[in-house]
């Protein structure tokens, strides 16, 4: 289902807004209108007293925010319409690894991980020369 264009949005981004908030949700939806959102994690603490003080007020993300609709968008809705795009199209054909374990094994000496895959992958040494059990801070620049 998707739901566009809300008639209304229900916020609550403090411990009384809250429940204001879930009231007014409940009213909407006696009236027959359709509620999507999300009601945040930390908001269970408001249920019970002796958690509430971990509830944070005033949060950049609200606790409860969800859009009131008259029903969902209808079928043929933009955003319920497959994507078309040549990007999902096929693009490896027969593929091959660029390293085999030989190749990893020499040129992996000294390095550690990721920077030893970026290093057999490019088939360049760079932390050849570094003392044994020191990483790189990533793959060389400019390649």
């Amino acid at each position: 289902m998707i739901f566009a264009e809300p008639a209304e949005i229900i916020t609550a981004r403090t411990r009384a807004q809250f429940f204001e908030a879930l009231d007014r949700m409940e009213t909407v939806r006696q009236q027959g209108k359709w509620l999507a959102g999300y009601i945040a994690y930390e908001a269970g603490h408001l249920f019970e007293e002796k958690l509430a003080p971990f509830a944070e007020d005033n949060r950049e993300t609200p606790l409860l925010c969800f859009g009131v609709f008259d029903a969902p968008a209808a079928g043929d809705h933009p955003l319920g319409q497959p994507t078309q795009r040549l990007e999902n199209q096929e693009f490896l054909t027969e593929p091959k690894a660029a390293w085999d374990f030989p190749i990893y094994k020499r040129d992996s000496t000294g390095c550690t991980g990721i920077s030893a895959w970026a290093t057999a992958i490019r088939r360049t040494s760079p932390c050849r020369s570094m003392p044994a059990g020191t990483a790189t801070p990533g793959p060389p620049s400019g390649r």
